[in-house]
């Protein structure tokens, strides 16, 4: 059977820094798409399109895919995903907000206020994306269908919609190629032993880094983590905590099974 690699390129998450690694494996057998609007999503069908119709290609990426990978009679799709804590996907998506403005009110924000501000602007103007469980959202998919949002929250702290968390669960334990952003180096240099398990090479050199702008990246994680909460007001960090619960909580996850998956290595496949 053909297996070929379908990473599920999240925003903000190093995965710039792994397409590159990608690109650096399979050449012009690597294939990166979205469809031609950024709200889009693309389901596992479109995606299975996509892949009959590149026969020898071995890698794909998108922004718009979403987990679970697509069940296929000819094709083993082997899904790649990263995660990284929320605290700091936020600051470093209000950076890059600042640096790259796409026109949007929230880069708008970014320009004009600190990162304590920015979420406040949010919080008023109710726009949650990217700042509240985003994570679980994402990979909280169904198949062929878009993760369940459930109501959340307060009425101190306001209250949102957030994904499936044990539906994310099941589908980051369903994915072979799993890494946290802040373990980039230690967890994508598992993936070699995973791959050659499907007859896929894959060479990977510690020190890939691409589009990164966080700024204190090379400090120790719970640093910049308490780096991130002391910029914030105290109405903002009790609710950044309850806005991200279940991203913490998927991110803790994701690093248990990453450790269990590196004592036992047969088990990551699937």
């Amino acid at each position: 059977m053909r297996s070929v690699i379908a990473h599920y390129h999240t925003y903000k998450n190093s995965g710039t820094s792994f397409d590159t690694i990608l690109s650096d494996n399979y050449g012009n057998s690597h294939l990166s798409f979205d469809g031609p609007f950024p709200f889009m999503t693309i389901g596992q069908r479109e995606l299975q399109k996509v892949i009959h119709n590149h026969p020898h290609h071995v890698a794909f990426s998108s922004h718009q895919i979403r987990l679970p990978a697509p069940a296929d009679a000819q094709v083993r799709v082997i899904p790649a995903a990263f995660i990284r804590h929320p605290y700091l996907r936020i600051k470093s998506v209000y950076e890059f907000a600042q640096k790259h403005s796409n026109g949007n009110a929230a880069d708008e924000w970014a320009a004009n206020y600190d990162l304590n501000g920015w979420l406040h602007k949010h919080r008023e103007n109710r726009r949650m994306v990217n700042i509240n469980n985003s994570q679980v959202e994402i990979y909280g998919g169904r198949y062929e269908g878009p993760a369940h949002m459930i109501a959340s929250g307060n009425a101190e702290l306001g209250f949102y919609a957030t994904g499936d968390v044990v539906q994310a669960k099941r589908n980051l334990a369903a994915t072979p190629l799993l890494a946290r952003t802040e373990h980039f180096d230690a967890d994508v240099s598992q993936f070699p032993g995973i791959l050659a398990q499907y007859d896929i090479p894959f060479n990977f050199s510690s020190g890939v880094a691409s589009n990164v702008t966080d700024s204190n990246h090379n400090l120790p994680i719970d640093e910049r983590i308490k780096g991130v909460t002391e910029l914030l007001d105290l109405s903002n960090q009790r609710w950044l905590a309850a806005a991200n619960a279940h991203d913490i909580e998927l991110y803790e996850f994701a690093g248990e099974l990453i450790n269990f998956r590196e004592k036992n290595p047969r088990l990551a496949l699937l």
